[in-house]
């Protein structure tokens, strides 16, 4: 999956990265592409990007490890761009993700070929949750994996249409 110590190395600063930075900052993700992950985590916890105060306080609060640590005692797994089954579509994305959190089996990662993203509020209404359930039901009928975030609400809704529905989430 990947190369040696240089591979762990960008691992621990992505996952520290992933901590403290919020998902879909252009500019991050700009930066990190540019410089790479580790260049990018030095430069913060050296204070070179005087705007960024907030980040470089999060950055401090957890090391590559701990992260690393939280993330498998919840059962998941961290993937990031370096590894051979990074989605390479997302990143066509203007602002492609740190890393992804991943829930359950790898192997279905492959599937994302035919892939739908259902997000939404966090708190919808009876109908939204109802159509964000039928919606990814449908969907993964037509054996297409459903794609979403973690949170209650929409993305919950969908994660469940999709599993009752006997599909990949």
């Amino acid at each position: 999956r990947r190369n040696g110590d240089a591979g762990m190395s960008a691992l621990l600063a992505r996952a520290q990265l992933f901590s403290a930075i919020e998902g879909g900052s252009v500019a991050w993700a700009a930066e990190i592409l540019k410089l790479g992950p580790i260049e990018v985590r030095d430069r913060l916890l050296s204070g070179n990007y005087s705007s960024a105060g907030k980040i470089t306080e999060r950055l401090k609060i957890n090391s590559g490890e701990e992260v690393l640590t939280q993330i498998t005692s919840a059962g998941a797994f961290i993937l990031t761009p370096e590894d051979v089954d990074w989605p390479v579509s997302l990143n066509d994305l203007a602002a492609p993700p740190i890393a992804l959190l991943i829930k359950g089996q790898r192997e279905n990662l492959s599937s994302l070929a035919n892939s739908i993203s259902i997000v939404g509020t966090r708190n919808p209404t009876s109908y939204g949750a109802r159509i964000a359930g039928d919606f990814a039901a449908g969907f993964a009928d037509r054996e297409w994996a459903i794609v979403s975030g973690g949170a209650y609400g929409i993305d919950s809704c969908a994660h469940k249409g999709a599993l009752i529905a006997e599909g990949v989430t």
